[in-house]
């Protein structure tokens, strides 16, 4: 177990828990390390290092086990430069818009006559520092998503199941949910919601991988972040705003989509089948889950199995190092530069 714990992941959790201490031990610490809204500009560098001053030391705790194991999902796929910088962009922005939110309350509530109370709490929160993962959370369980979207998520001993492509809804939710009973909504809330669409927008348009652009897939649209009623409207306010930027307006071509299925990892050449290759990366996928606990949702009735498929079958009493290798063939991308 920890010796498939990826460095990153392991820095990470250490980071929190010791930021953690450190704020709730620390005041002035707290104060030069987590985001004050008052004070964003002045000390940029409280946009990146908020993410690690989470004064609640059983917050923190609960968010480095989150990361330990996230980040042995997603590092393999997205390696270790790239995943810190999607996540120190991601927190970074979802700082800055935190930061909007809470100076706009401050000034909304200030030009009222009718709610002092309301004044004084809004100031109270421009000048408090702010700090927590949420952002960063988030941002790990989009990438999630993107990767093994069709993966179930046992807990409880299997009592309780749920597909993987809903992870990022139902933290967000219970993020909400939780600081609205227990307090600190307006922290909360914006990391929370800024980091799910930032990490989505980041990965849907802006990361690059050997050539090819954003992750341009149908199951990775915007309105897969929310529940089957609700998504045709979003579909459509989707619509709308890709005529206005003309952001995913390729979405309707396969031929970005083939380039970033190859850049992730996949030995096909786009407009082309390779039938080892695909054998290969089923048992990878198999052994991922395998290893990590996700469960492939399974369709009611299996086709019958192709003469090409009685090889695989023959293949997948391999040895773990056989499937570990799998594994990297595919997800892994070509190493950095």
């Amino acid at each position: 177990m920890l010796r498939s714990i990826p460095a990153l992941g392991a820095s990470l959790a250490a980071a929190i828990v010791v930021g953690g201490v450190t704020a709730q031990l620390s005041p002035v610490l707290h104060q030069t390390l987590g985001l004050t809204a008052a004070r964003a500009i002045s000390r940029p560098w409280t946009l990146l290092t908020c993410a690690f001053t989470q004064p609640n030391i059983l917050c923190s705790l609960a968010s480095a086990l989150a990361v330990l194991f996230l980040t042995r999902i997603v590092e393999p796929a997205h390696g270790p430069r790239e995943l810190a910088k999607y996540l120190a962009a991601v927190i970074v922005l979802s700082s800055c818009l935190t930061v909007a939110v809470v100076t706009i309350l401050y000034y909304a509530s200030a030009t009222s006559k009718k709610s002092p109370a309301k004044a004084d709490s809004a100031g109270f929160m421009l000048f408090k520092p702010m700090g927590g993962f949420e952002a960063g959370l988030a941002a790990l369980l989009v990438a999630v998503k993107q990767l093994l979207p069709d993966n179930e998520v046992a807990i409880l001993g299997g009592a309780l199941s749920f597909s993987a492509k809903h992870l990022p809804g139902l933290y967000a939710v219970a993020m909400v949910a939780a600081s609205l009973l227990l307090g600190g909504a307006v922290r909360v809330i914006p990391f929370t919601l800024f980091g799910t669409y930032l990490s989505w927008a980041y990965l849907r348009f802006v990361q690059s991988r050997n050539g090819a652009r954003g992750d341009l897939s149908e199951e990775f649209r915007f309105a897969t972040f929310f529940p089957g009623p609700l998504q045709p409207p979003v579909d459509k306010l989707a619509a709308a705003c890709t005529r206005v930027t003309g952001l995913g307006a390729s979405t309707g071509s396969t031929q970005p989509q083939a380039a970033w299925n190859y850049a992730m990892g996949g030995s096909v050449l786009p407009g082309t089948e390779d039938s080892d290759a695909a054998r290969r990366r089923e048992r990878g996928a198999k052994a991922l889950e395998e290893r990590l606990g996700f469960k492939k949702a399974v369709p009611a009735a299996a086709p019958s199995q192709p003469p090409a498929a009685a090889s695989s079958t023959k293949e997948a009493g391999q040895p773990a190092e056989a499937a570990a290798a799998d594994i990297e063939a595919a997800v892994a991308p070509a190493a950095d530069p």
